[in-house]
């Protein structure tokens, strides 16, 4: 049986509640990894959920059940946030994907990750892309020290038709202690 994570919520406006999610294949073992798609169903008048749009369906390594998507959120309508968590002996990482409506399409508008150093409780990194305006910003903590850097750059567009987790959209140009 498959597994989801998913938020009911109004995602265009016309007051009826649609549904966002991430459904997944069961887990396996560690040595293997799971399937996944990004779908997101719009209800109708009549009350039935219509297929909106859809993501390709991608794989990714949970490492012991330690990473995965946790979080599906809808701040708004026309907007929806999907947040990929990860965990190891010395780092946690949380990615969040935010997903707002361009004319009929759904695009990566925002994208934010968190690096936290769970061994160095002194260094962590956050980094924000807005692809609506090209624009970054980069919170580092190394050693007690924190800076903030901001930048510009040409990051691509990218819709939910293509999205998969494992591209770094960008997020590759801010490495931590690089």
């Amino acid at each position: 049986m498959a597994d989801a994570v998913a938020a009911e919520a109004d995602l265009d406006g016309d007051g009826l509640i649609d549904w966002v999610g991430v459904v997944m294949d069961p887990p396996s073992d560690d040595a293997h990894p799971r399937h996944a798609q990004v779908f997101v169903l719009m209800r109708t008048q009549d009350g039935k959920l219509r297929l909106d749009s859809q993501s390709r369906a991608f794989a990714f390594l949970e490492g012991g059940g330690r990473n995965g998507f946790e979080i599906v959120d809808v701040p708004a309508p026309g907007q929806f946030v999907l947040q990929f968590n990860s965990r190891s002996v010395c780092a946690v990482n949380a990615v969040r994907y935010t997903f707002t409506r361009q004319s009929s399409e759904w695009r990566l508008s925002r994208l934010s990750r968190e690096h936290a150093d769970a061994c160095d409780a002194t260094d962590d990194q956050t980094v924000e892309i807005d692809y609506l305006t090209s624009r970054a910003t980069l919170t580092e903590t190394r050693s007690g020290v924190r800076r903030t850097s901001n930048h510009r750059g040409r990051y691509g567009r990218y819709g939910l038709a293509d999205f998969d987790p494992t591209r770094p959209y960008g997020l590759d140009r801010f490495l931590f202690g690089q």
